[in-house]
């Protein structure tokens, strides 16, 4: 206690050390505790459900028709149910969307079809009534809901009387039977063959119905993700492979063998894919408190310069070397401690900004929050901070002896050789760090410049994008392609009659919205044999209405557009890629395929990812899909239309809801966030870590200004000149930070793998990215050595001796 009232007396003796001390850790430390919040949520915490860590996922995907991650065929789920050793529960989720209808305009809800045990496989409790039971699983029982806790919330008031009430759909009416909890969400990713994600927590439940063949494991509708506990003793890696060799059973009994099913831990299909991005800002973060360290280190060893007579004293007194050591790490914790509470405050606005920034698709990340698992962090991350930056200058501050302490005195000087190369050590370290976080900024500015500057292929400005989903339940039976295509026939017709409407057209998904909007289709030209089984070539399709080309300004290049006579697996277009694949120079036009005639020929369309390349195409005039995205061109600004195409909508169908309106240029803009999020938030970051070792070089040229005050005056009283005074400090100050550079180059070098996969368009090893970090890095170098270098060059000889 008697050390740390010194170390707090020694905290107020300094406030501008104190200050530039605490400041310095607060940055180093508040930016971590942020980041380490995101990665807690996202992560770390667990799942809010019982034994989370025993929840699997279970799959389909099929390399070679291009799908991954896909559901569920019932047949396959029944005969996984009944064959399987490893889980002792299994539930099938079916996304599907729940029109609510009512005195308003129709509201549509993202809902799932559950098997009435999916709360018991997940181990949660509804906070109001109760889960589903086994018998609302059958036909005419199925006629009940459980509400998400925000649809409780905001439809309801959060009512307490709301269970058993009744609310309508645009086909049937439903009783309220349960409000499930508030933190129970399932981002559900893509669905097979569809446009749109369930990213976002189901609104509402209801039971799935299940007919007797598909009980009998028979194929058919009703497809979902399915979602497993493991018993007590099995492994994911046991129930992996055995799905696997369960599905190669069905699927020899169903003579086929196309597809596998894989099994994996939910909390990495809900968060694996988030991982990189958390451990890139992460690593970037800990050379930030690295650098921080450095800093407030080199602070310490030139105030235990000033300190040099006092620790003699301290010595010659009786203080042993492990006393004097106490006394300076109770130092060092007390300022790290209290860079640390700082830090925290920081980090509070810091996850607010974090939210701003990040994508908005990132798994939890809307749960992100300073909570006690954070608290522990950013404390355990200070005393880390603390011994990491107090141990170098507290053991340099025992390694003299008494003698040469008072004899040093005596002659004026303060500090020995030792201390100057650890200081000029720490500051080549920190110009190092600072250049690797500088060059990965710089990196990423211009991988994310190459990115913008690629072209889509087509023209986002002024179209609209508008997502409609088709409920099953009125578009039933083998009659409902041909109703909802009519359907869209008419819609489009009333859109292009709209003011300001220059052309609208449907498609198979949103360009660039995510999810995935193509499948592979098998593909045999005219003329060519018949392919062996497991040789056949695959193309990817896109289903389109007439007037898709013109609408997304998507060029057509030779032949012409659909119309409304062409029919599926009769006329199809292509891409340019397709002709440069398959006809190698034949004229396209006419030359016929298993999909159709080709009747015209379109540019390459990036409209999966920007950061793909262009693959060949096929689109065929299909327009017939359960999901579907309408896109309207206008003549000025497309978001001054959302309200009349949403009236359109009601006109044609008062229980059709508007899933989404957005113009196109935000979808593009949205389909790069994640890479723009990577560039700003590592771009801040090396900002930070360039203004920190600026501080620290000034830092070290100021003191060995002041230190060298008696020499400097003694050099210009034999006649010195304030240029070379000037020349000397600067040529000091520079050759740490080339030594620094030319270490930061050989840091960024052993970091090439791990920028790579963060990159499009760029080297890692890029000359001119890294040539900009090392120049703009030694412009601040410079910077910082002038105000010092300008303060020597004006030391007056006769001062400076008569101080000495």
């Amino acid at each position: 206690m008697n050390e740390l009232r010194f170390a707090f007396r020694q905290l107020l003796k300094s406030p501008g050390f104190t200050a530039a001390a605490v400041l310095t850790l607060a940055l180093g430390i508040g930016a971590n505790t942020a980041i380490f919040s995101v990665a807690n949520a996202v992560l770390l915490r667990p799942l809010p459900y019982r034994d989370s860590g025993q929840l699997v996922w279970v799959y389909r995907q099929n390399a070679t028709l291009g799908y991954n991650r896909i559901v569920v065929t019932p047949g396959r789920f029944w005969n996984l149910q009944e064959r399987n050793t490893c889980f002792s529960q299994m539930a099938l989720l079916q996304p599907t969307d729940f029109t609510l209808v009512g005195d308003e305009n129709p509201r549509q809800l993202r809902g799932l079809c559950v098997s009435p045990n999916l709360t018991q496989v997940l181990g949660v409790k509804p906070v109001l009534g109760r889960g589903f039971q086994s018998e609302e699983g059958e036909d005419g029982n199925h006629r009940v809901v459980l509400l998400s806790f925000a649809l409780w919330q905001s439809r309801f008031g959060g009512d307490p009387n709301v269970i058993g009430r009744s609310i309508r759909s645009d086909t049937d009416t439903f009783t309220v039977v349960g409000v499930l909890p508030q933190d129970l969400h399932f981002p559900l990713g893509t669905l097979a063959g569809a446009a749109t994600t369930l990213k976002q927590p189901a609104e509402i439940w209801t039971p799935a119905v299940w007919t007797p063949d598909q009980k009998a494991g028979k194929d058919g509708d009703g497809a979902g993700h399915v979602l497993a506990r493991l018993k007590p003793d099995a492994t994911v890696e046991q129930a992996d492979a055995e799905v696997r060799i369960i599905n190669e059973q069905y699927d020899g009994e169903q003579r086929r063998t196309d597809w596998t099913v894989r099994a994996e831990l939910l909390e990495e299909q809900i968060a694996g894919h988030a991982r990189p991005l958390i451990f890139l800002l992460l690593a970037a973060a800990g050379l930030v408190l690295l650098i921080a360290c450095v800093n407030v280190a080199n602070l310490f060893l030139m105030r235990g310069s000033a300190r040099h007579k006092e620790m003699a004293i301290r010595a010659a007194l009786g203080a042993s070397r492990f006393q004097i050591l106490r006394q300076l790490w109770s130092e060092s914790l007390l300022f790290s401690l209290i860079g640390g509470g700082c830090g925290m405050l920081l980090a509070f606005w810091g996850v607010r900004a974090l939210i701003l920034l990040l994508p908005a698709d990132l798994p939890r990340l809307g749960e992100t929050q300073i909570d006690p698992a954070v608290l522990c962090f950013a404390g355990a991350l200070s005393i880390l901070a603390g011994l990491l930056f107090g141990s170098a200058p507290a053991l340099q501050a025992t390694r003299v002896g008494l003698n040469e302490a008072f004899k040093e005195n005596s002659r004026g000087l303060t500090t020995t050789l030792r201390s100057h190369r650890l200081r000029n050590g720490l500051v080549v370290s920190e110009i190092a760090l600072s250049l690797m976080l500088l060059a990965g900024a710089g990196l990423m500015v211009r991988s994310f410049a190459q990115l913008n500057r690629v072209q889509p292929g087509f023209d986002p400005e002024n179209v609209l994008a508008v997502g409609l989903v088709f409920s099953p339940a009125r578009y039933p039976g083998p009659a409902a392609r041909e109703a909802r295509q009519a359907f869209t026939s008419q819609l489009i017709e009333r859109l292009e009659a709209l003011p300001g409407v220059r052309s609208a057209a449907a498609c198979m998904g949103v360009p660039l919205a995510g999810g995935r909007i193509f499948s592979n289709l098998p593909l045999l030209l005219e003329g060519q044999p018949v392919p062996a089984p497991g040789s056949e070539q695959f193309v990817r399709w896109r289903g389109v209405s007439p007037g898709y080309f013109s609408t997304t300004g998507i060029p057509l290049l030779k032949g012409r557009d659909f119309n409304d006579q062409d029919k599926p697996m009769v006329a199809a277009i292509v891409s340019e890629g397709f002709v440069r694949k398959y006809f190698d120079g034949r004229e396209p036009i006419g030359l016929k395929c298993n999909l159709g005639e080709i009747i015209g020929v379109v540019g390459d369309c990036l409209d999966l990812s920007l950061d793909l390349p262009a693959e060949p195409r096929i689109y065929l005039p299909v327009y017939d899909f359960s999901t579907q995205a309408i896109l309207v061109r206008s003549t000025g600004d497309p978001r001054a239309l959302a309200s009349a195409v949403e009236a359109t909508v009601l006109a044609l169908d008062k229980f059709q809801p508007v899933q989404s309106v957005q113009p196109l240029e935000q979808v593009l803009s949205e389909s790069i966030s994640q890479r723009r999020s990577q560039m700003v938030l590592l771009g801040l970051l090396a900002s930070a870590a360039l203004a920190l070792a600026a501080v620290g070089i000034y830092g070290v040229m100021a003191s060995l200004v002041i230190e060298r005050t008696h020499e400097i005056g003694i050099r210009m009283a034999l006649g010195a000149r304030a240029s070379d005074v000037f020349r000397l400090v600067v040529r000091n100050g520079m050759s740490l930070a080339m030594i620094g550079g030319v270490a930061g180059l050989i840091g960024t070098l052993a970091l090439t793998p791990v920028l790579r996969s963060f990159l499009f368009g760029v080297n890692p090893m890029d000359p001119l990215t890294l040539i900009a970090g090392a120049l703009l890095l030694t412009l601040v170098a410079l910077l910082a050595c002038w105000l010092p270098a300008r303060r020597a060059a004006i030391v007056d000889p006769m001062v400076a001796l008569r101080r000495e």
